[in-house]
């Protein structure tokens, strides 16, 4: 299975970069695959995300937020292919770093089995 992780030392703090990240109405804004988002970062809760990769017309994705700690750790999944098999997690973890934060973020494909116990931690 392919990951993405790709991470970034920001000029800003935890909290700054928090409420960015959770304002899913302005992902189009800096997220150039998520051209329109809509939900609230609360565990149960369900976005609406409706990305588009090179190549393609795009389509809505709805997953659910797993973790959402507030400046530390935001992270939904996805079902895809398989429903009940795999699925696709997104994670956002901020660290502070000096001035500024440290952000890192994973999106994977993954067992549903396996996400429970990330997320229990």
């Amino acid at each position: 299975m392919h990951t993405i992780d790709t991470s970034v030392v920001i000029e800003a703090s935890p909290q700054e970069v928090w409420a960015v990240i959770v304002d899913f109405g302005r992902y189009e804004e800096w997220n150039p695959f998520i051209l329109k988002a809509g939900g609230q970062a609360v565990v149960g809760t369900t976005l609406r995300l409706h990305i588009r990769t090179p190549g393609d017309d795009g389509m809505t994705h709805r997953p659910t937020v797993v973790i959402a700690e507030p400046a530390k750790h935001l992270q939904w999944l996805g079902k895809v292919a398989i429903p009940g098999l795999l699925a696709a997690r997104h994670d956002f973890i901020l660290e502070p770093r000096g001035e500024g934060t440290s952000l890192e973020g994973f999106v994977c494909p993954a067992r549903i089995a396996s996400v429970g116990a990330r997320s229990a931690r």
